[in-house]
């Protein structure tokens, strides 16, 4: 259920812009005030529709399984090898007490957390002391389950609270949930449904031609007649491989225990923040081989440092992105010459859609520049927004505007300075629009989707940490599968 007062003031944000399209004379006067007025009731639907993902605990019994032969408690992840009759030897990974894959209560939780916050300062301090964050996991030991208490203790301190680094409950990595608050999918990431993987490379069998049904014979003597016609089955395989999609910052090594307490909170978001940025952006603009683009110079909307832009490096190398796709599938078609009164029709609209086949229905969705839905849609009498839907509408997160039934979203990773040809030249003031059938794509990802790791620099007196996100996005779909298009030229 959408909280329903966020719902409200995205409606009246977006009734305020509708009102001024129908009735203003000049309709791109402020333009900047009106796309930010958009931005700002996508973002109160995306907190208004998202579910923040619960912990799941499973259960005080797992605790005897961190018990070790020797009675010790194993705190961290370690690998344990298997022999299978008939298949050989398997190395697997079995959890750790301070890195479960669900903790086993609310009281297990609450030690993971305060050992992650006790671990994050002494990353930032380079391993100093942390008398505030010891305390607290000292005086959360004093209440543990009675049937592990004792060996908690042991290893906290004969170990966790002597030596340099902490022992075994200092790690140099993070898991991802120390980010659980912030990492629920905004926007676009959040339509794109995820399938996880073990390990870097996964491989999908398909179906390349499948049986056909045909009417049975009937038995009219002791021959073959009535046996079903058979079919040949053709299957295919799908390669995917994951790569890791990486942020780096660096802190000065002096700082104290109380500044990297606060500053993990800080960092937490923003870490999340310019990952999913860097994701959105490749999901749109990506692409492998020669680019499509210009990227050298092209920061949308200013986005990323100049001085990163264009290597090999790039994050638009990660994968064919959508516009990519549309481009290499012949799939992208032009809306005319643009002008101050061309306006993308109907017409442009729904011949992209019509393009895609079975694919240009059921779970399709739009996505538009601010510009766009602006200057293109917002006076056209097709779009319905939130405002029609009422107030318990059923919405996608971050969804504010519906069109020919299908839902509408804003990227600001779609941008207002293309050339005519739909493409980043440097030159142009063009946008696009996108149609992409979202149940033909997937996030693949690793369990431990973000991380984050410490390195130093004792020449210069720095702690760099560098958080990761294994990701790719792919379609299972058969290549010839007309499953995205692009309408470009649309004047911005």
């Amino acid at each position: 259920m959408p909280d329903i007062k966020l719902v409200k003031e995205a409606q009246k944000t977006i009734a305020q812009i509708k009102q001024f399209q129908a009735t203003s004379t000049d309709k791109l006067a402020n333009m900047d005030r009106q796309i930010a007025d958009l931005e700002q009731a996508q973002k109160k639907m995306q907190i208004a529709a998202a579910k923040p993902k619960a912990i799941e605990f499973a259960g005080d019994h797992v605790f005897k399984k961190y018990i070790k032969a020797d009675g010790s408690i194993r705190l961290n992840n370690e690998k344990k090898k298997l022999q299978i009759a008939n298949e050989g030897l398997f190395e697997t990974q079995i959890d750790g007490f301070l890195t479960p894959d669900k903790p086993a209560n609310e009281w297990h939780a609450k030690l993971c957390k305060l050992n992650q916050e006790r671990n994050w300062v002494k990353m930032v301090t380079r391993g100093s002391s942390s008398p505030a964050t010891t305390r607290k996991i000292a005086k959360h030991l004093e209440t543990a389950p009675r049937e592990i208490k004792d060996q908690l203790k042991k290893a906290f301190y004969d170990d966790g609270a002597s030596g340099a680094d902490g022992g075994a409950w200092f790690h140099s990595e993070f898991r991802n949930d120390i980010y659980q608050t912030a990492q629920v999918p905004m926007n676009i990431r959040a339509q794109i449904p995820v399938q996880t993987m073990q390990g870097n490379t996964l491989i999908v069998p398909r179906m390349a031609r499948s049986g056909a049904p045909f009417i049975g014979g009937k038995v009219t003597s002791d021959n073959n007649n009535a046996l079903a016609r058979a079919s040949t089955v053709e299957t295919q395989q799908k390669t995917v491989s994951i790569k890791p999609l990486k942020v780096r910052y660096v802190f000065d090594e002096n700082a104290l225990e109380e500044s990297s307490l606060a500053l993990l909170s800080i960092m937490s978001k923003e870490i999340v923040t310019d990952l999913e940025a860097g994701w959105e952006d490749a999901f749109f603009n990506s692409c492998l081989g020669t680019h499509i683009d210009a990227i050298s110079t092209w920061s949308p909307r200013g986005r990323w440092p100049t001085a990163t832009l264009g290597g090999a490096d790039d994050h638009r190398r990660m994968w064919n992105g959508m516009r990519a796709r549309a481009f290499s599938s012949s799939l992208a078609n032009s809306a005319g010459v643009p002008s101050s009164s061309a306006l993308a029709t109907t017409a442009d609209m729904l011949g992209r859609i019509s393009v895609m086949g079975e694919s240009g229905v059921g779970e399709m969705m739009i996505c538009v520049s601010p510009e766009v839905m602006i200057k293109h849609l917002v006076a056209n009498s097709d779009l319905l927004s939130i405002s029609s839907f009422g107030d318990r509408a059923t919405l996608l997160q971050g969804q504010v505007f519906e069109l020919f039934g299908h839902p509408v979203f804003t990227s600001r990773y779609l941008t207002s300075d293309l050339h005519s040809s739909g493409k980043f030249t440097g030159s142009g003031t063009t946008s696009s629009m996108m149609f992409i059938n979202r149940s033909s794509f997937y996030q693949f990802q690793q369990n431990n989707a973000i991380t984050v790791r410490q390195s130093e620099n004792i020449d210069v007196g720095s702690v760099s940490l560098v958080a990761s996100m294994k990701t790719m996005v792919d379609s299972l779909d058969a290549d010839s599968t007309k499953n995205v298009a692009l309408l470009y030229n649309l004047d911005s």
